[in-house]
């Protein structure tokens, strides 16, 4: 296909960027010398973040700010003032998301409520807001899905339907923006090393605090990062990532009732 649009100098929003797959995908976006607008929920996790771009000369051409996603109020305020400091939106990266795990017999409605907030309603604003200028430069809106908005998963109910929700909601847009000239590229990553897990909420809402994965045995948040901005440059539709992910991800379609046996056997 080669390469058609390079992410290099322009303006790049990246939401849950404090850590995991979003941290990567920063600074990643920072070494192909762009401007990049980041936000995250928690201030301790956003001033680490700055003390360590500090360290390796990365905090110029930055802007931040302390964000909840599903505020939809403070979203729409946050891309008027990166509009305002840079005067363009090139790119938009909808990446901030959390996960829980526990049974949906045992959960506290509040769970779902948070995770379709964060995750899906989180995404919606973003995208609304920074879409104007978006068109106007013809640029990239990305949406950090999962494998999960395809494949089931045991005690992640929640998790599940808000990615299948970013995953309809995205390839619709995309079909009612190709006419300005605007790309929508999906990615769906597997198991991928992060604190997702150990941030996972548990019935009650409160966070999980341990992963059952061997987390250094999973793909690395810098390779999801490269290969995002690799398949923004050459204007994919879709990236699917790590083996097991396309495994499962194909193996559904053609074998469910299997695959679904396995998961409940895994999970047991």
């Amino acid at each position: 296909m080669g390469i058609k649009n390079k992410a290099i100098n322009k303006v790049i929003i990246i939401t849950g960027a404090s850590s995991g797959i979003g941290r990567s995908l920063l600074f990643e976006a920072i070494k192909k010398n762009n401007y990049v607008a980041i936000c995250s929920k928690t201030k301790e996790n956003l001033s680490k973040l700055l003390e360590d771009l500090e360290k390796v000369g990365f905090n110029k051409n930055i802007y931040y700010e302390v964000l909840d996603v599903s505020n939809k109020a403070s979203v729409n305020q946050f891309i008027k003032n990166v509009y305002s400091k840079f005067n363009k939106i090139d790119i938009l990266i909808n990446n901030a998301g959390i996960s829980m795990n526990a049974s949906f017999l045992d959960l506290d409605l509040k769970v779902i409520e948070q995770l379709m907030n964060v995750n899906f309603l989180g995404s919606i604003y973003f995208t609304k807001f920074a879409l104007p200028y978006i068109i106007n430069s013809k640029g990239t809106i990305v949406f950090i899905s999962s494998i999960a908005a395809s494949v089931p998963l045991p005690l992640r109910t929640g998790y599940c339907a808000s990615k299948a929700a970013i995953n309809a909601f995205a390839n619709s847009l995309r079909l009612e923006l190709k006419r300005y000239g605007v790309k929508v590229l999906l990615v769906m990553p597997g198991y991928t090393r992060s604190n997702i897990r150990f941030s996972a909420l548990t019935q009650d809402g409160t966070p999980n605090m341990k992963t059952d994965k061997n987390e250094e045995k999973l793909m690395s948040p810098d390779i999801v990062a490269k290969k995002t901005f690799d398949a923004i440059e050459k204007n994919k539709r879709t990236l699917i990532l790590t083996t097991e992910g396309i495994l499962a991800y194909n193996f559904y379609k053609i074998i469910p009732s299997l695959l679904d046996k396995i998961l409940i056997k895994k999970n047991e």
